[in-house]
């Protein structure tokens, strides 16, 4: 009986960890210059969102002032396929890229949180290694690991019992 309660126990503490590692995290990456009013605004914008949807990871870069922010807003822009002549605001989220920051900017901004809310959307940084030819990367599930460290701890306490008296 108390492995079976054991093994109950356990499964109670690994269905959180489960369930955690499946909440839907969105990334949006915010390029700025901050002389920019209208970048003001969006940066504005992107934290009353970012108040409403905890969830969302707001990733700013200054491109213009750092170099590891320049390189990756132009690898954004070549995945994303913008023209040579945008510059800042630029807000690149899932599949889009926002260029232009207005009423019609933030509706669609908006509907796109919302709908990345209720299910998985890529990162930004994914669609950049999905433009580039590279290899097949191989990941490992999270998962992967649950089972064998659970059958450990399961013969962990078929061997190392207390001998009873």
């Amino acid at each position: 009986m108390k492995k079976i309660g054991l093994i109950l126990f356990l499964f109670l503490i690994f269905t959180p960890i489960i369930s955690w590692a499946q909440t839907n995290n969105l990334e949006v990456y915010l390029f700025y210059d901050p002389e920019c009013p209208v970048c003001f605004a969006a940066q504005k914008f992107l934290g009353q969102l970012k108040a409403e949807f905890p969830q969302l990871e707001i990733k700013s870069f200054q491109p213009f002032r750092n170099s590891s922010s320049q390189q990756l807003y132009f690898s954004l822009r070549k995945a994303y396929q913008l023209n040579a002549d945008i510059s800042v605001p630029v807000i690149f989220i899932e599949n889009q890229a926002f260029t232009n920051f207005n009423n019609t900017t933030k509706t669609h901004i908006r509907q796109t949180v919302i709908r990345c809310a209720s299910q998985k959307c890529i990162s930004p940084l994914e669609k950049i290694s999905l433009s580039e030819p590279t290899p097949l990367k191989k990941t490992i599930s999270p998962y992967f690991f649950i089972l064998p460290a659970f059958i450990i701890l399961l013969l962990g306490f078929k061997f190392f019992k207390k001998p009873s008296n």
